[in-house]
């Protein structure tokens, strides 16, 4: 059954077993009811498991306490990268917001849950004991193959834990054992980085062509570079800025086929060869 109830309503913990609270626009400061609403919850000495996203996200920040800021530009996006704390691990999320929050705010007890990789904006929040917990981009909207829609399932399960009195497993507990994947480290591996890379870029081209190609290749040797570390080129196209003189260290203008390629790892003993900046040839090369 469902229950309409008003904007503004007093919830009263015994009503409910769970909060959702969902998305919405605006400056999250200007839902001071809702906020004090929220406030009643998280401080009830029962608090009940709540999940906020978005907005919802910003609503418990504020109701705890913390501050939020108006961004810049805000995050707007389907493919929005989001690390998950104290990991190497990468979602990819999609996120519509204008506002963030402040995690050097954050009163004691509370901790980040995600931080965005391309402005280090905070991307959700969790308590330590308590079954609370936020994030501020859209784990509805499946925006990766394996994404984070399992948050949904993380918080029906811990209402169903609640339920039955078991708070043996604590709602961030129950975040990190759903996001390990066995195999799949969470911290980064003591290896070192590689002193040689064999990038294979596009081939024979017409002008105007595959541009993107081209600049992604470049990117990929200014990157190596940055790195110190020695970059080799195979490209057949003379007319490409990835081949201009001073870029890559080594240029061989030599066509992308498995019989060429094989000869320069050959004389160049590359420790990695990167693929994914030639387009399908040099894809199909690789394979």
């Amino acid at each position: 059954s469902v229950t309409v109830v008003p904007w503004d309503y007093p919830l009263k913990s015994a009503e409910f077993d769970g909060v959702f609270v969902s998305n919405g626009p605006g400056d999250p400061m200007m839902c001071d009811k809702t906020i004090k609403n929220i406030k009643s919850i998280v401080s009830d000495p029962n608090c009940k498991p709540l999940f906020g996203i978005c907005l919802g996200h910003q609503l418990l920040s504020l109701a705890i306490g913390a501050k939020t800021f108006k961004m810049k530009y805000g995050n707007r996006g389907h493919n929005q990268p989001c690390m998950y704390e104290n990991s190497i691990r990468c979602f990819i999320t999609s996120q519509n917001h204008g506002f963030a929050v402040d995690t050097n705010t954050l009163p004691q007890g509370w901790s980040p849950l995600f931080t965005n990789a391309n402005d280090q904006t905070n991307e959700g929040i969790v308590h330590l004991t308590l079954p609370v917990f936020s994030v501020q981009f859209h784990p509805e909207n499946q925006a990766g193959p394996q994404d984070l829609e399992l948050l949904f399932d993380v918080f029906l399960d811990q209402v169903r834990a609640h339920k039955k009195g078991n708070t043996s497993l604590t709602v961030k507990d129950r975040i990190h054992k759903h996001l390990t994947t066995e195999g799949i480290p969470m911290q980064a591996l003591n290896t070192s980085l590689p002193k040689k890379v064999l990038i294979l870029g596009s081939g024979g081209l017409s002008i105007g062509q595959a541009g993107e190609f081209d600049y992604s290749g470049s990117q990929a040797i200014k990157a190596l570079k940055e790195e110190n570390i020695h970059t080799v080129l195979i490209n057949p196209n003379i007319a490409t800025v990835q081949t201009s003189r001073g870029l890559a260290d080594k240029v061989y203008f030599l066509p992308i086929t498995p019989d060429y390629v094989t000869q320069v790892i050959k004389c160049e003993r590359p420790d990695g060869i990167l693929l994914t900046f030639g387009g399908q040839t040099a894809l199909n090369c690789g394979v």
